[in-house]
């Protein structure tokens, strides 16, 4: 048998290039599979971000960053951490992708270390804001582990990192070239008991000083225009507070309970004037006007490609995160047609608390996607009745919603925003089965229960952060304003995709969509 001699040089030079290709599809694979299976990132290989661990002379927390971009000023770091002198160190892998000749840069002020692969790259001081830059270096190309070191030496703290080389030019250490050999599942989970804390709006009830409060529920003074009394008692039942879009607390309201609370805001709420809709114009050739069912089809495209699946869901189909605007598959069961019009031209008129952005749209747009919610009514909810105007029982929902706190979340018309505090979270607890992590409700407490949260997640969160908090800095204020108003599920931004993969799932789907997903 014959066999060939595989040349030297191609093992050396071709050989390494094959096996970084593999590599990189390889991660490739895995986020794509990651993002269909909704694994957890820190159970998956590769894991994306950089292990950070934050220091204080008395206390040591650690938290998974996207990358090393910090300006804190004289702020703490993290609530958990006092303010004044600290430390903190990053872990990680970093993908060099080409050979060349590199160069480490860092915005700073502090003092910092940059190890590449066991090599110091990078190290300096700086009391006052400024550029420290290293020697230029040999780097090959493939993974190889970083640790960066960072000590606040002045009264404010700050590093961005940068590199260059022979082939590119100065830009920051990027999100996408930062991953961990494994996972660190018990950081994650302090981290994410934080998001399920402030998605749940936990802290408009639990309140502390200096801690960032969350976004306020829909306000519901003209929450009855035009909509369907069925669906409000239905809602306020919470039968579907086992869905993963659930955030609402349950109280486990019965029928006669839920009528109450909908009578009184049927009582109480104000009418909002509603926006006439035009009638579609005729086609200059046929001279015919579209039909319902065409203007309806228009508007399901427009939902697929607008960016509407960014935030909602329907039948399945869209993105499903912790600050979602929530599922849409019924949303024809709740509100008319003339609604959805007005809501997609100026929602503040609806809800003055809204999260919604406003879209550019076009006034056939915005008929054609009103027609396409309207239809949406996988509930099949009948037109209920408005509730009898009847003063025991709209007495008796006034008491209900001032037992549970409602408006501590919402604005109620006639219901004042609850001054009592309650439990202070800044105490160590071990009683959870008698808090609202618990599975069970107690209406005479006002203590409710949450059937989808991540109880587990929000324990470790809340252990973490015993004691009084210091402020939120301003640069992470804004990163958690980006992710509470979902910006980053339409943006790029760290380690997130924005609206990439939604608009490549809804190219697959509709057929009228086929081939469209770049300039989705």
């Amino acid at each position: 048998m014959l066999t060939q001699r595989i040349p030297a040089a191609w093992i050396r030079g071709v050989l390494p290039l094959m096996l970084f290709l593999l590599l990189a599809l390889f991660l490739n694979m895995a986020g794509r599979n990651l993002a269909a299976a909704e694994i957890d990132p820190e159970e998956d290989d590769y894991p994306p971000g950089l292990l950070g661990t934050y220091q204080s002379e008395n206390t040591q927390i650690q938290r998974i960053d996207p990358d090393i971009a910090f300006n804190w000023g004289k702020q703490a770091p993290l609530p958990q951490i006092p303010a004044g002198p600290f430390s903190a160190d990053w872990t990680s892998l970093i993908l060099v992708r080409q050979p060349g000749d590199y160069q480490i840069s860092a915005y700073l002020e502090g003092e910092l270390t940059v190890e590449i692969d066991g090599k110091t790259v990078l190290k300096g001081k700086r009391e006052t804001p400024g550029w420290i830059v290293g020697e230029k270096y040999k780097q090959n190309f493939g993974e190889f582990e970083l640790k960066v070191t960072y000590k606040k030496i002045s009264s404010e703290a700050r590093v961005q990192l940068f590199w260059s080389s022979n082939l590119f030019g100065l830009e920051p250490i990027q999100a996408n070239i930062l991953y961990r050999e494994e996972g660190n599942p018990e950081v994650a989970q302090i981290w994410r008991g934080r998001t399920h804390f402030d998605a749940h709006r936990c802290n408009r009830c639990h309140q502390r000083a200096d801690q960032l409060t969350s976004p306020a529920a829909p306000d519901l003074t003209h929450v009855t225009t035009a909509l369907n009394p069925a669906w409000l008692v239905r809602k306020i039942k919470n039968d579907d507070s086992v869905s993963a879009h659930a955030k609402m607390p349950f109280f486990g309201f019965n029928d006669q309970q839920a009528e109450a609370i909908a009578a009184y805001l049927f009582a109480n709420a104000k009418s909002a004037s509603l926006s006439k809709i035009p009638a579609a114009p005729k086609d200059k050739k046929t001279k015919k006007a579209p039909t319902h069912d065409e203007e309806q089809r228009a508007g399901e495209i427009l939902m697929r490609s607008v960016g509407c699946l960014a935030c909602h869901t329907i039948d399945g189909k869209g993105n499903q995160q912790p600050f979602s605007g929530g599922d849409l598959s019924s949303i024809g069961d709740k509100r008319e047609t003339q609604w959805f019009y007005t809501w997609l031209s100026d929602p503040a008129k609806l809800n003055k608390a809204h999260r919604m952005p406003v879209i550019k749209l076009s006034t056939t747009e915005r008929r054609q996607l009103a027609y396409a919610l309207s239809e949406l009514k996988q509930a099949k909810l009948p037109q209920g009745k408005k509730p009898q105007s009847d003063k025991t029982l709209i007495a008796s929902g006034k008491k209900l919603i001032t037992q549970a706190r409602c408006a501590a979340c919402h604005t109620i018309p006639g219901i004042e925003t609850p001054a009592q505090q309650i439990v202070d979270l800044s105490k160590s607890t071990e009683d959870w089965k008698n808090s609202c992590l618990a599975e069970t409700t107690d209406l005479e407490k006002g203590r409710p229960a949450y059937r989808t949260i991540d109880r587990e997640a929000v324990i470790a969160y809340l252990k973490s952060s015993t004691g009084a908090p210091s402020p939120e800095n301003e640069f992470d204020r804004g990163r958690y304003v980006l992710e509470q108003r979902n910006c980053i599920y339409c943006h790029e931004r760290d380690k997130h995709e924005g609206i990439t993969q939604i608009a490549g799932q809804m190219a697959k789907f509709d057929p009228a969509l086929a081939g469209q997903s770049e300039g989705m």
